[in-house]
């Protein structure tokens, strides 16, 4: 045990951090609706499978995979040897997210200011909303691959042994007798831990090959 925990240690301590920008791809006019479905095509075929898809705002959101670890080295959706054994000391798993946007779309600063967020009032114009689907400029896809890492909330690990690891209890919990049946806890088991670029640029890679094939084809 040592000693894995010694190499996750030697391998995470090179690892470097990763640009804040997301990976893109640009594409003429006229590739919208090929793209999209490629990209439905690439996340089914890596075990993501889309769960958003929204056409018409260029968003497509993907169901999580559990990432591979060293003990099955028929998966191949990790960059190093470090990452697979992270991968194998904590169970994570992997979630992306799609974006098209008009190649000249340039997000704003911090310093703008703040406007109103959500859909826009019945009878008001918001010129900044792009359909893609009557885009006619060249657009740009964008991809953003999330590692989230599961864990028991409430847990109290022993400093001995595991049989004396216990679990917090929430006093404002319903069924606790607080008397604060109306409070909503989180339960969730999965948090986000960083970004995955290295898995990024290989989702690119699948979508420009699936492109070009489509291209030879015609």
């Amino acid at each position: 045990m040592m000693g894995i925990l010694a190499l996750l240690i030697i391998g995470t301590g090179c690892e470097t951090v990763p640009d804040e920008r997301p990976a893109s791809m640009t594409y003429p006019p006229g590739a919208y609706e090929a793209c999209f479905d490629a990209v439905l095509a690439v996340s089914r075929e890596t075990g993501m499978p889309a769960v958003l898809r929204d056409r018409s705002g260029g968003v497509v959101e993907t169901a999580p995979r559990i990432a591979g670890s060293i003990f099955e080295p028929w998966r191949q959706d990790n960059a190093s040897f470090a990452e697979g054994l992270e991968n194998t000391v904590s169970l994570q798993r992997r979630r992306a997210r799609f974006e098209f946007v008009p190649a000249d779309f340039v997000a704003p600063s911090a310093g703008d200011p703040a406007r109103l967020e959500g859909a826009p009032l019945p009878g008001s114009r918001d010129d900044d909303l792009v359909d893609m689907r009557t885009h006619e400029g060249p657009l740009e896809v964008r991809v953003w691959v999330y590692i989230e890492r599961a864990f028991t909330p409430g847990v109290r690990s022993g400093s001995w042994t595991r049989s004396q690891t216990t679990y917090a209890r929430d006093p404002l919990a319903p069924g606790t007798g607080s008397g604060r049946d109306d409070v909503t806890i989180d339960f969730s088991r999965w948090t986000p831990v960083r970004r995955d670029p290295a898995y990024e640029r290989r989702l690119l890679r699948e979508l420009s090959r699936r492109m070009d094939d489509r291209s030879d084809a015609s």
